[in-house]
């Protein structure tokens, strides 16, 4: 299969995860910290561990170096969404998502440093086109006009999207070395080291997680497995087309999630509004099919 209909999975099951987010934090995690909900994350995360040794029997026998590279992309992978979440905290997500297109770009130095990989011109033109559309699509209309460059905005996304970039870099440099399930192994054991770091760091951290834990029902629970799913099988789709193409043009596929998201929104909206309402007037919708229509002709001279 080609690479690139197995690296879209991954925005595919993101943007479901999303929405998942999205009511969950609406209906039912007012009040909690940013920090319990990264610990739950890290929690389940745990479930891969056994997947991944039940695939390769051998991830014990891991070199040392490898083992360590990758329980610190996994770190990587975690602080990133923490400094996305303080982000959000202090400005709007139409501010605060656009900044993760930048992925991709320190994707082509990333792959170019570590593994020599160089594009074509069609290439270079075709992913930035891409990323353009994604950047536009990702801004609302309204607040075009109130855009401003916020330093400390930049710095905090610059640094969360070059922790993203590092994480795939590192797992894709010790994969394909070692294979695609032992490196899933390691990077998910320090996914959960992060956790335990930030279980330990602060009695606060603590206190919200138990809350969390202890607070709600089955229901939440079910929800927020199948949630944390949707996430892991993204993650492994994407991880794994890594070791297929070219990292950046691997990152590039970022560039769809907000495509499949407002999508989706439009479908919860017409069959599912309890669940989540999208914006539906004309000119909300002639932005993003404007966007959508950006995004394809980049993907048309990408892949031609």
């Amino acid at each position: 299969m080609n690479w690139f209909f197995i690296a879209i999975l991954g925005p595919l099951f993101w943007s479901l995860s999303n929405h998942t987010d999205k009511f969950l934090l609406g209906k039912h995690l007012k009040g909690i910290g940013k920090e319990a909900l990264i610990l739950y994350s890290t929690l389940v995360g745990l479930v891969m561990l056994p997947i991944a040794y039940m695939f390769n029997h051998h991830v014990l026998s891991v070199g040392l170096k490898n083992a360590v590279i990758l329980m610190v992309a996994g770190c990587f992978s975690s602080l990133g969404i923490y400094l996305y979440l303080y982000a959000l905290e202090d400005d709007d997500a139409s501010l605060v998502v656009p900044f993760w297109q930048t992925i991709p770009i320190f994707g082509f130095i990333l792959g170019f440093i570590l593994f020599k990989e160089t594009l074509t011109i069609q290439q270079y033109i075709g992913s930035a086109i891409i990323i353009l559309g994604a950047v536009i699509l990702s801004l609302e209309i309204s607040e075009l006009r109130k855009v401003k460059l916020k330093k400390k905005l930049a710095v905090m996304m610059l640094a969360s999207s070059l922790l993203f970039a590092l994480y795939e870099a590192l797992f894709k440099f010790t994969a394909l070395e070692d294979g695609f399930w032992l490196s899933t192994f390691w990077q998910y054991a320090g996914l959960f080291l992060f956790g335990v770091i930030l279980f330990s760091w602060r009695k606060k951290y603590r206190k919200d997680f138990l809350y969390l834990i202890q607070k709600h029902n089955w229901r939440f629970f079910s929800i927020n497995m199948i949630n944390e799913g949707a996430t892991i099988i993204g993650n492994t789709f994407y991880n794994f087309s890594l070791l297929l193409a070219p990292l950046a043009l691997v990152m590039t596929t970022i560039s769809y999630q907000p495509v499949f998201v407002f999508v989706e929104g439009l479908l919860l909206t017409l069959f599912f509004p309890q669940i989540s309402r999208e914006n539906t007037s004309f000119k909300h919708l002639a932005h993003k099919a404007l966007c959508i229509a950006i995004v394809l002709i980049g993907t048309v001279i990408l892949y031609n």
